[in-house]
């Protein structure tokens, strides 16, 4: 039943359930959407969703052009002329989730006639219930097996995003690690080991640097202002960063460093290390009977289960180079189920295990490893919820007005 008219909640309520705002709202939708499709050629995907869908306001720069940098193969832009301000996403979906949610109590009847509009309006809005979660808590990461290779952990590359891991190795088959996010390496963040006396402190931060051999000889390049590990054999330079973020080539990240032993309320500095994203191989220190390795790495999620790829196959047309099937043949092992269990992994064919949605991504260059996107969203069945709920409301309310239609014509007929 609608609010009456003179209950003040209505009164509240009623501008927020206007169908000007609601055509408003999907006009600016459209926009929006226009402008994002415009920037994904410059910026990609993840960049897009990032600025324009998870954001409050957004913008679109208009330039008098670009260029690929031929040093570093970033797009450059030349010169802003005008920056568009718009509303983002959760204005957009957030207006249009109240909307859609108050038209029903303020305006509609609860009655059958009505029946497939209230359907459409709920499916629109476990849609937009479903896209908002899964903005905020879904999970993407990448796992790249090698044939005969098992991993229990998946690294976060579209969008990069890094972390700084502390690992203690002391113990050869059991490794403590403390991972730091990038969101926190800041100049002048610390952090104190909990169960070590060693502190970090990140002295500087760079969102992107190369990084080559001392004797390269490459003009521009820098030594690291640091003392430990391999500072002595490394000079880098910083680039801009790259916002198209489609690892072509991806943003290398990295940190400069100090670490200080805090056994003693004289706090003593152990060095200076340079880290970065782009050196894959970890640096050691000692400190007392521990031995530790420090390395700024993509940012990894560890899961309650472990894949051994036993086999990866590439399928082309007969004649061409174009992939026609190219699947994983992998043992899934979980925590409780320690035999593991066989388990094919395709294109357009996922497998879901543990809340986690396991798709064949892509592959090694040689042919004789796998990559897998594996993601995790709590709320993945809502798409598909909100559009058999909108399937069915506007089948329902067809054939509600179908039946009316025939009623009326034969009353006609008979008179």
């Amino acid at each position: 039943m609608p609010l009456p008219r003179k209950h003040p909640i209505r009164r509240i309520v009623e501008p927020f359930a206007s169908i000007k705002i609601t055509v408003t709202l999907m006009a600016l939708a459209i926009v929006l959407i226009f402008f994002a499709t415009l920037a994904q050629k410059d910026i990609g995907i993840w960049e897009v969703q990032k600025h324009y869908f998870y954001t409050w306001i957004a913008y679109f720069d208009f330039t008098s052009g670009g260029k690929v940098n031929p040093a570093t193969g970033i797009y450059e832009p030349v010169k802003t002329i005008f920056r568009l301000y718009m509303p983002g996403g959760y204005i957009v979906g957030g207006g249009l989730l109240i909307s859609l949610t108050l038209a029903p109590i303020v305006h509609f009847k609860l009655a059958v006639r009505k029946l497939g509009i209230h359907f459409i309006h709920l499916g629109i809005v476990i849609i937009l219930v479903g896209e908002l979660i899964t903005g905020l808590r879904a999970k993407e990461s990448q796992m790249s097996i090698r044939e005969g290779q098992t991993t229990n952990y998946a690294e976060t590359v579209f969008p990069f995003v890094s972390e700084l891991a502390l690992i203690n190795v002391t113990e050869p088959d059991h490794h403590r690690i403390y991972a730091i996010d990038q969101s926190k390496l800041e100049p002048g963040y610390q952090f104190t080991c909990p169960d070590w006396p060693i502190r970090i402190e990140v002295v500087e931060f760079y969102e992107n640097v190369q990084v080559t051999g001392k004797n390269a000889g490459a003009p521009g390049f820098r030594a690291p202002a640091a003392d430990a590990g391999i500072a002595s054999d490394i000079v880098f330079r910083e680039l801009p960063y790259n916002r198209k973020q489609n690892n072509k080539p991806p943003n290398r990240p990295a940190a400069l460093i100090k670490i200080s032993d805090v056994s003693t309320p004289k706090e003593k500095t152990i060095g200076t290390w340079f880290c970065s994203s782009g050196v894959d191989v970890p640096q050691r220190l000692s400190l007392g009977n521990r031995t530790f390795e420090i390395q700024l790495r993509p940012e990894r999620t560890y899961f309650p289960f472990s894949v051994t790829l036993n086999d990866f196959q590439f399928n082309r047309y007969p004649g061409s180079n174009i992939a026609k099937d190219f699947s994983s043949y992998v043992t899934l092992t979980e925590e409780d189920n320690r035999e593991g269990r066989d388990v094919r992994i395709w294109m357009n064919h996922p497998f879901r295990t543990d809340g986690y949605t396991l798709f064949q991504q892509s592959y090694a260059p040689d042919e004789t490893g796998t990559v897998l996107q594996i993601v995790r969203n709590p709320v993945w069945t809502l798409p598909y919820i909100g559009c058999f709920v909108v399937t069915l409301g506007m089948l329902v309310q067809f054939g509600i007005s179908l039946y009316v239609h025939t009623e009326k014509r034969q009353r006609q007929a008979a008179a």
